[in-house]
């Protein structure tokens, strides 16, 4: 099975974040100016995928909402337990109709803003709301027994 490529994007994106925290307190100017460039490229990268796992989700998810975390604290406080879910691999309809209801709330605003947040969740709610496929194991069948006479 592929890694969804929303968890290799979303972790370059926490380690950037980290190493910016780190270069700021150190005032490294050039290694600053080149970390939100970086920072601004991965959000990009984000913002045109479509997770393809619930884990891949649920990091989204983190994402966008650590990005509301100043403007939007109350669906920041909403969404980190349904991002948690999701990267735990697991699905709850509750969480996808209160995402859904927060796209709707979203698009609704018709600020900048809340269209990009609006966009992100609707990536977010289609990965997960993808099915999960689970195949069953097989066992050698073993031959059929014939039962019954013989035509000769």
């Amino acid at each position: 099975m592929a890694t969804d490529p929303t968890l290799i994007v979303a972790e370059e994106l926490r380690e950037a974040q980290t190493s910016l925290q780190s270069a700021t307190a150190q005032r490294r100017h050039n290694v600053v100016r080149d970390l939100l460039l970086e920072i601004r490229l991965l959000e990009e990268a984000l913002t045109e995928l479509v997770p393809t796992t619930a884990k891949g989700a649920g990091a989204l998810l983190r994402v966008v909402a650590a990005n509301l975390a100043w403007t939007e604290p109350d669906f920041a406080a909403d969404a980190l337990p349904i991002a948690g879910r999701l990267e735990a691999g697991y699905r709850e309809l509750p969480d996808l109709v209160r995402l859904r209801r927060l796209i709707a709330v979203l698009q609704r605003r018709g600020n900048a803003q809340a269209t990009r947040t609006a966009l992100l969740l609707t990536s977010v709610v289609a990965g997960a709301a993808k099915p999960v496929v689970v195949s069953r194991s097989q066992h050698k069948s073993q031959p059929r027994r014939e039962t019954g006479a013989r035509a000769v």
